[in-house]
This record gives C-alpha cells, sequence and structure tokens, in this order.
C-alpha cells in the first residue's frame, strides 16, 4: 500500500469519535493491505489503543494466517490486562484457527515452549477451539 494511503486509514482507524469512519477504515485496511504491509499492521497490534490494534488484525491474519498468532494472542493479552473485551481480536484469531488448523496447531505447539507465562497459556487456551 502506498505511504499515503497508509497514512489516512491509520488516521481513520484513530478517530474515536466517529465510529463509522474507523469500522470503514478497518475494512479497507482488510481489503488493500498487502504482504508488504504486515510490519505495519504488526506495529498497530502494539498499540496503545485497543480500537486500533483490533483494526489490524484481520488484515495481519489473512496475510500471514498461524505466522501471526503470536502477535494476535499478544494483543489479547494486553486488551484483557487493560479490561477490553477483545472481540475482534478473539474473532481474528479464530479465524486463523479455523483456516488453517494444521499450521496453527504447529503455531500453537512452539508457542507453548515461550517464556512469557501469559503467552504459554493463551497458545494453550486456543486449543479448545477444536475441542
Amino acid at each position: 500500500m502506498k505511504e499515503a494511503r497508509w497514512q489516512e486509514l491509520e488516521a481513520a482507524v484513530r478517530q474515536v469519535d466517529d465510529v463509522d469512519l474507523i469500522v470503514t477504515a478497518a475494512q479497507q485496511l482488510q481489503d488493500e493491505a498487502t504482504h508488504e504491509d504486515a510490519p505495519r499492521l504488526r506495529a498497530l497490534l502494539e498499540d496503545a489503543s485497543f480500537v486500533v490494534r483490533e483494526a489490524a488484525a484481520f488484515p495481519l491474519a489473512y496475510l500471514l494466517g498461524p505466522a501471526c498468532l503470536r502477535d494476535l494472542l499478544l494483543a489479547q493479552i494486553k486488551g484483557t490486562r487493560d479490561g477490553h473485551d477483545n472481540d475482534t481480536l478473539n474473532a481474528a484469531i479464530g479465524e486463523v484457527l479455523s483456516l488453517d488448523e494444521a499450521g496453527s496447531r504447529a503455531m500453537l505447539a512452539e508457542l507453548k515452549h515461550d517464556p512469557d507465562p501469559a503467552l504459554v497459556a493463551a497458545a494453550a487456551s486456543c486449543e479448545d477451539y477444536w475441542a
């Protein structure tokens, strides 16, 4: 995505006063983001704003699949610690798990050995998806 367009969409997902604009911009991020945008989407998942984090979740999920589970789970953990319901993040994680079960299982197995105990617990809880 060209820099000007990225800046436009990123600014739009930060417009906390305009929910319709945020939703539209998040959908446009999903529709227009390319693999080249993955680093910027990952950076948005670390943003202080849960709205910004959630706007990046689906675009990243569809672009990278299981390769972004660690990032999505860390954003989910941050959201939970901040008191948010993480509904969009949870849905994006579920989408990754449903679209590539084998790849997701492999990534979750790796994450179970992460030094971050919260990440280990989050990865373990994802296995309930297939139960």
